[in-house]
């Protein structure tokens, strides 16, 4: 028996073996075209299941690389955070150590008042003795001088009253 020809338009590969089943007829050839047919469609259910199992590959990769990209994002805004709350405490470290400084700096300017004010405190301590001491040596000199005077001035009276007394 003559093979039929093949339909080279024929798209769907059932239809070609359609053909074939047609023109085959029985006897070896038939036999051989059941094991074709067999391995066709056991080829097509492989092939559906590559198909199925590229599919779903490539939903997983795709909510991987969703996944991924959603990670991406997070992570940059977790470093973005990061920085920020370095930069914060950078900022409050330089603030503390300037109002270390500051507390230091009025620390020793308060040590320089007090110890500025118990000198002057002592000065005029001084001052007020120095004061004290010359008013006293001043009011001794003037109670010296008024008692010379006073002591003179009774030595005249009573030599005038002795030569008053010596005439009469």
């Amino acid at each position: 028996m003559p093979r039929p020809p093949r339909r080279l338009d024929a798209v769907d590969p059932t239809a070609q073996v359609a053909v074939i089943d047609q023109a085959a007829g029985d006897g070896p050839t038939s036999t051989r075209l059941l094991a074709l047919e067999s391995r066709v469609a056991v080829s097509e259910k492989s092939t559906r299941a590559l198909l199925v199992e590229v599919v779903r590959l490539q939903a997983a990769l795709s909510t991987a690389s969703q996944s991924a990209d959603e990670d991406r994002v997070a992570r940059r805004d977790a470093e973005n955070r990061m920085r920020a709350t370095a930069d914060t405490l950078a900022q409050v470290g330089a603030q503390l150590e300037r109002e270390e400084h500051r507390r230091r700096t009025e620390g020793d300017d308060a040590r320089t008042l007090l110890a500025t004010a118990k000198d002057a405190e002592a000065a005029a301590l001084a001052a007020r003795q120095e004061a004290a001491k010359r008013a006293e040596e001043q009011a001794n000199g003037y109670h010296f001088r008024i008692m010379k005077k006073f002591l003179e001035t009774k030595n005249i009276a009573q030599a005038i009253c002795k030569a008053v007394m010596g005439k009469s």
